[in-house]
């Protein structure tokens, strides 16, 4: 079975962060993603995950969830996306500890994806640490040319003082 990055550059404006990328296809390269975050693919040494940010920007997060839908009675397809039964999003909860997201009236909204895994973001110094271990490990910068492409933008974006980061995590 295969494992995927999903990985989005966002930046922090008027104290809000914002997604400027939707997922960004990274490719498959193993030993990367364990230095991205620790024990992926069972690599080890990389940077500990911190879990979505709290205040991940939207596309990030709508991308992570699956909607919660009380008028369906059983999972798949309908206008809008993929959606589940609350009863599917409270069994996710408690079997695979996917969290429930409620809107502000308290009604189920959404259930986090439970085919995701290892959620963390990284600042430009930590994405450029992940890179420079790699091409020592390595020696070589082979398979990982997109990452350094977006290394790069994040060094434009904060040669121009614009706070980035990037919020990955992965599939099974």
């Amino acid at each position: 079975m295969g494992c995927d990055i999903h990985a989005y550059v966002e930046i922090n404006e008027f104290d809000r962060w914002w997604g400027v990328t939707g997922n960004i296809s990274l490719g498959r390269n193993y030993q990367m993603f364990g230095l991205l975050s620790n024990g992926v693919r069972g690599y080890s040494g990389g940077l500990e995950p911190k879990g979505l940010p709290i205040d991940v920007g939207y596309q990030a997060q709508a991308d992570s969830r699956i909607r919660i839908n009380k008028d369906i009675t059983e999972d798949g397809y309908y206008e809008g996306g993929y959606c589940v039964t609350l009863k599917t999003a409270q069994d996710w909860e408690k079997r695979l500890g996917c969290k429930i997201h409620y809107l502000t009236d308290g009604e189920p909204y959404t259930v986090d994806d439970p085919d995701w895994h290892s959620h963390t973001w990284l600042t430009l110094e930590e994405l450029e640490k992940a890179i420079n271990e790699y091409k020592e490990i390595t020696n070589s910068q082979a398979g990982i040319g997109l990452y350094i492409a977006v290394k790069d933008m994040m060094k434009s974006m904060q040669s121009n003082g614009i706070e980035s980061r990037l919020v990955i995590w992965f599939d099974n």
